[in-house]
């Protein structure tokens, strides 16, 4: 075959298939993440078009929400398909040599892909999958700028439930267009985080909106004084690959006006989002000056929170922004959001480990209060789905802690790029031992995070609430269930 032809024969991606007729069962397991990555994803909801405007509420969505999604996935390896999935491919990938050439098709899969290491070609197919619980955006600690989209589907022969955690590489031009409000919202939260980050020392108290505004300012400032986001690397000497430039530029000038304008289009929303709970580590903003900016961006005088999800919202605006409760607690009681980030305000190695043990522990309040035997025996499931070695502190041999569940290890040598740029110039540039308590506060938040992955790939995950660490179902009950597949769009299972 000629290389154009064999080009041609590939270079369109097969299908569309649903992931659970197609793939494996172990194809996208969480520790493996560099696998499930999808591009081109298209949604839809009730079989018309849709966005994640429309399908992600900060609370319980106001009705069921039938959601899937489509995305082109790259075969790696052959071992990735079922018995199910390589017959369907190789049948197709004939049919369309037969077409191409014109003559019957002998060819098969493994003479495609190749027997050795680097050889042969990757077949693209369209993978159809079943929505569930939220999407995530620019939240993953390892991966901060990405998207993420989870699947649900249960094995036919033995009904074991499985979630795919998909990285969505781009998005279909439909789909980013009724996705852009979402977006954006979660861009103004990350930037959130990043202002406080570079000023923690600001208290809660004094992060108004007018602070917030100044930190907007500053930040173009600095960004846009030596970069340009129109440029030609080839033409422009001065311009490199990125758009940095070597000369400063002359901004245009941006008013606090336009900066207020820009943050009233999700004022709201921001707001949702940080009294949908009422965790004081969540909160990350002056929230009585928030609330009262929302107020005066709209006519009535009343913001619509209803809007974001099912919720008690007047009752929450009330103890959160027009009668907010004074702080009984010492400010030492401000602990880390997360059951499994938690550390103490004056930690050394055995108070950690005692903590992280416990971070681990199961709240057993609901089983000695309630006599319900069937939330008993789910509450039961969920500990028995924890594995044990999540239940002990990190032991670090020679700077180096490998984790006892699979192959993945931490150097602190050679700390992770995905680490916030405070830790790792702590452990690169400053001298440290083992017992510091900074040492052992990192070494805990890195480990915490990866047996949160091996929790989750068990279908379940621990989160700090009311005061408590507490076992739930991963990914949380959502009102996302599966539909029907249409009868042109994916591919009927063969008799």
């Amino acid at each position: 075959m000629s290389l154009q032809l064999h080009r041609k024969l590939i270079s369109e991606p097969f299908g569309p298939y649903p992931e659970t007729k197609i793939l494996t069962e172990e194809f996208a397991h969480p520790l493996d993440k560099d696998k499930a990555v999808l591009d081109g994803v298209y949604m839809e909801m009730d079989r018309r078009p849709t966005g994640l405007e429309y399908t992600e509420f900060i609370e319980v969505a106001p009705r069921r929400l039938d959601v899937r999604f489509f995305g082109i996935l790259i075969i790696e390896k052959l071992a990735w398909l079922s018995e199910q999935g390589y017959e369907w491919l190789q049948k197709d990938l004939r049919e369309r040599d037969a077409r191409i050439n014109g003559v019957k098709s002998g060819l098969t899969l493994k003479t495609l892909y190749g027997s050795r290491k680097g050889e042969g070609s990757r077949i693209k197919v369209w993978i159809q999958c079943q929505k569930v619980s939220s999407a995530r955006y620019l939240t993953d600690v390892r991966r901060p700028g990405c998207l993420f989209l989870i699947s649900k589907w249960t094995n036919e022969k033995s009904k074991s439930i499985h979630y795919n955690e998909y990285r969505i590489q781009s998005l279909d031009a439909g789909t980013l267009s009724l996705s852009k409000k979402f977006l954006s919202r979660f861009r103004l939260l990350a930037f959130v985080k990043m202002a406080i980050s570079e000023e923690n020392s600001v208290p809660v108290e004094e992060r108004t909106v007018a602070w917030l505004v100044d930190q907007m300012l500053a930040h173009h400032h600095e960004l846009g004084k030596k970069h340009r986001y129109v440029f030609d690397a080839d033409s422009d000497s001065d311009v490199d690959q990125e758009g940095n430039t070597d000369r400063p530029r002359r901004l245009r000038h941006v008013t606090r006006a336009e900066v207020q304008r820009l943050l009233a289009r999700h004022a709201e929303w921001f707001l949702a989002q940080q009294i949908v709970t009422s965790r004081k580590s969540h909160h990350l903003v002056n929230l009585p000056d928030l609330y009262k900016f929302c107020c005066n961006t709209r006519r009535d005088g009343k913001p619509n929170l209803g809007r974001f999800g099912v919720n008690e919202w007047e009752k929450k605006v009330r103890n959160h922004c027009t009668h907010p409760k004074k702080s009984t607690t010492s400010s030492s009681s401000s602990r880390v959001h997360s059951a499994l980030e938690r550390r103490s305000p004056t930690p050394v190695p055995r108070v950690v480990e005692f903590e992280y043990d416990s971070d681990f522990s199961v709240d057993s309040s609901e089983s000695e209060h309630d006599s319900d035997s069937d939330i008993d025996s789910a509450h039961m499931e969920l500990c028995r789905q924890v594995p044990a070695w999540c239940l002990h502190p990190p032991q670090l041999t020679q700077f180096r802690w490998d984790c006892p569940g699979c192959d993945y290890s931490i150097d602190l040598r050679q700390p992770p790029a995905y680490l916030p740029p405070g830790d790792r110039d702590f452990l690169e540039k400053t001298p440290w031992r083992l017992s510091d308590a900074k040492v052992t506060a990192i070494v805990v938040r890195l480990t915490s995070d990866h047996y949160h992955e091996h929790l989750r790939h068990r279908g379940v995950d621990l989160v700090w609430r009311n005061g408590k660490a507490k076992l739930i179902s991963w990914p949380e009950e959502s009102p996302m269930e599966g539909i029907e597949v249409g009868p042109n769009r994916i591919k009927e299972e063969m008799d």
